[in-house]
């Protein structure tokens, strides 16, 4: 039996809510898809990557955001991990965040891992 996460927004096809992502984070998520990978909007606080199930979850208040990128950072995020397991939000991860999401959305990721995010050396919207 399939792991199936709580919350699932299920009038959302991916089409809806994966369209307007850059052609660059898509050929991400189409090949985290053809190795089985599940992607779901889902009416959580947080998303997350779920290793042992592959899946992964993105809520539904980010999907809904105005704000410019932070669907699509979000989503990048979540992929990495896909790429890094066991690595976190370490130098791996934090390697792989910066080649899968565009420059001008990382600054979203100083506001949640502030320290590896500078470490890696993702400045903020303002190039700072």
């Amino acid at each position: 039996m399939k792991f199936m996460p709580y919350g699932i927004e299920s009038e959302l096809t991916p089409k809806e809510w994966l369209g307007d992502i850059p052609e660059s984070v898509k050929i991400h998520v189409r090949n985290c898809a053809s190795q089985g990978w599940r992607f779901y909007p889902v009416n959580q606080k947080r998303g997350r990557c779920y290793y042992n199930d592959a899946v992964i979850t993105i809520p539904m208040w980010v999907i809904r955001s105005p704000l410019e990128g932070k669907k699509i950072w979000y989503i990048s995020h979540e992929i990495a991990h896909v790429y890094t397991p066991r690595d976190n939000h370490g130098s791996k991860f934090m390697a792989r965040l910066r080649e899968i999401c565009p420059k001008e959305f990382q600054h979203w990721e100083i506001g949640y891992k502030p320290r590896n995010a500078i470490a890696a050396g993702i400045t903020d919207q303002f190039g700072f």
